[in-house]
């Protein structure tokens, strides 16, 4: 929630990391390092125009998980310079999350993902943006080591049956 105050998403985040650790997932933070601290969120995931890895690693501590949002091959690249724990590539396909965002494509991914094979340091790559049931094995074979999915878990009917099922055609 973009719009929502640090003191609302804590709240919010609070109960969050109590059914992620409940249920044995990880809680990454969108953008507030802030906020992620404060809930004790496993990580915080970072934009382009947000801190940096470096600086997000020093606020929050050891241990935690850092990752970055990359729109193309070159910022992939230069994301990798900044080590961190995990990059995603997209949005992949149209979303209604990023509606001023053009599809980076497949053909992006593969990129990252070729790029990335010479790379001394594996950097996990996430693909991002309009990944659905339907889409999601195509995004796997174009290089993606994991998937976020946003709208096809959050207006299921029924959230866990459908993540699970999401799950089952990942392996």
């Amino acid at each position: 929630d973009k719009e929502a105050s640090d003191a609302d998403l804590v709240r919010v985040g609070k109960t969050i990391r109590a059914l992620s650790k409940k249920y044995g997932a990880i809680f990454i933070v969108d953008d507030r390092i802030p906020v992620a601290k404060k809930t004790g969120a496993d990580g915080v995931h970072l934009g382009q125009r947000d801190a940096t890895v470096k600086e997000a690693h020093r606020k929050l501590g050891k241990g935690k998980i850092v990752g970055k949002s990359t729109h193309s091959l070159k910022q992939a690249l230069a994301a990798a310079k900044e080590k961190p724990d995990y990059i995603s590539v997209g949005p992949l396909y149209r979303t209604p999350t990023k509606p001023d965002y053009e599809p980076v494509g497949l053909s992006t991914l593969k990129a990252v993902k070729k790029a990335f094979a010479g790379h001394r340091m594996a950097i996990p790559i996430v693909a991002i943006g309009g990944i659905t049931y339907s889409n999601m094995a195509k995004a796997f074979r174009a290089g993606a080591d994991s998937i976020a999915v946003v709208r096809e878990v959050s207006q299921a009917e029924n959230v866990e049956e459908k993540v699970m099922h999401l799950r089952g055609k990942a392996r």
